[in-house]
């Protein structure tokens, strides 16, 4: 899949809204992105500016490979719904859609009831919206998405209400969406029954998102670990996933294994990747928290023989002093070859390095170049990118 929209350490205020402080996120074409949160997570934030409707103080906003320099997502490429956005419900079906700007084939006559029908709309292209149900509504919306050519569908689910059979209609609707290429990013402050139908489930917390869980399954087995803890029972090891606040950073993106166990992924490393390491946590533990969709652990109980085990060898590699056992006892460029060598053991397709990247000192990025190298040997694509520039380079 190729990437929508991404954001860097983005930060954002509104009046009466939580601000958004080093948040990092990115869209694929075509899925079901869940962004879930409380009224203190700043997730309300994030989805107005999502929809179009809050622009960006900071940070860096790349749109279909775009950088967009006014950090403020084009109208246009955006439709945004709510419980509060109504169509009118004294017209048909068909009027509706061209009242809003529907264009394209199918947008009138036999056309658009196949389109409704393939869409999963259960209503007729002259019935009055009056006598639609409230979710054949919301599927309107997604066939104006389609019909308008609008890569991104925001929906805000606050005051929704579906059964399980709208949720199905829904859900169909949404999957039809995304073989056209279309994003979905759902907001919601609880779990609900689309939960379910989501491909990556991002939790927010303090401004940002703080935990990314990569299929509904996934999620559910960290809720009931939560419950397990919240009721006493503890397990041996390395912390839960919600107390530790265990980040699996935006850039270790696209973490869908493959069959030889390489990851189809984007690994982009910005100047201040380094920030978002664990500083109270050993080396290893940081690395395995990365790998942590390859080598099976359970939400960072991490095995310790794999942990000391790539520790060791990053020490070998990088020559880091015995002295050091927390991440908060590198130094900067040491946490930079840090994030590196995090990288080279991700196996990603390409790896994009931000101008800053590497250690500037000489030892620094004489080992720095060694682990491109190798990058490059194990099939990476090593690209480096520089602030001020569009264009990227080769690292050879």
């Amino acid at each position: 899949m190729k990437e929508l929209l991404r954001m860097y350490e983005a930060a954002a205020a509104a009046e009466g809204r939580v601000p958004l402080t080093g948040c990092s996120l990115y869209i694929e074409e075509g899925e079901i992105l869940l962004l879930m949160g409380g009224m203190d997570s700043g997730r309300i934030l994030l989805t107005e500016f999502l929809s179009g409707r809050q622009t960006l103080k900071k940070g860096q906003l790349y749109f279909r490979d775009e950088r967009i320099r006014d950090r403020r997502i084009p109208a246009d490429q955006i439709l945004w719904l709510d419980n509060n956005r109504k169509m009118t419900q004294n017209l048909s079906v068909e009027a509706n859609l061209k009242c809003l700007g529907a264009r394209g084939t199918g947008s009138g006559g036999k056309g658009l009831q196949i389109l409704l029908e393939e869409f999963g709309i259960p209503c007729g292209a002259g019935q009055k919206l009056a006598f639609c149900t409230k979710v054949q509504q919301v599927q309107l919306w997604f066939l104006l998405a389609f019909l308008k050519k609008c890569p991104l569908v925001c929906l805000e689910m606050t005051g929704m209400a579906f059964s399980e059979e709208e949720a199905a209609f829904l859900a169909k609707t949404m999957r039809t969406c995304c073989r056209q290429g279309i994003s979905t990013v759902l907001s919601a402050g609880t779990e609900n029954l689309l939960t379910s139908f989501a491909d990556r489930i991002g939790w927010m917390e303090n401004g940002r998102v703080e935990k990314m869980f990569y299929s509904p399954e996934e999620w559910q087995k960290a809720q009931e670990y939560r419950a397990e803890r919240k009721n006493g029972s503890r397990r041996e090891g390395a912390g839960g996933c919600d107390e530790d606040r265990q980040l699996l950073y935006e850039t270790d993106s696209r973490r869908q294994g493959t069959e030889n166990g390489r990851a189809d992924q984007v690994f982009r490393i910005p100047e201040t990747s380094f920030r978002h390491l664990m500083e109270g946590r050993s080396i290893g533990w940081n690395l395995m928290l990365s790998l942590s969709r390859h080598v099976g652990t359970r939400f960072g109980f991490v095995e310790k023989n794999m942990e000391r085990f790539l520790e060791t060898e990053f020490r070998k590699r990088c020559g880091i002093r015995p002295d050091a056992e927390l991440v908060q006892d590198l130094t900067a460029p040491e946490k930079k070859l840090l994030v590196l060598y995090r990288a080279m053991l991700m196996k990603p397709a390409r790896i994009i390095l931000e101008e800053g990247a590497l250690p500037l000192e000489e030892s620094g990025r004489a080992k720095a170049m060694e682990l491109i190298r190798e990058m490059r040997e194990r099939g990476s694509e090593v690209l480096q990118e520089g602030k001020r520039e569009t264009s990227r380079e080769t690292v050879f």
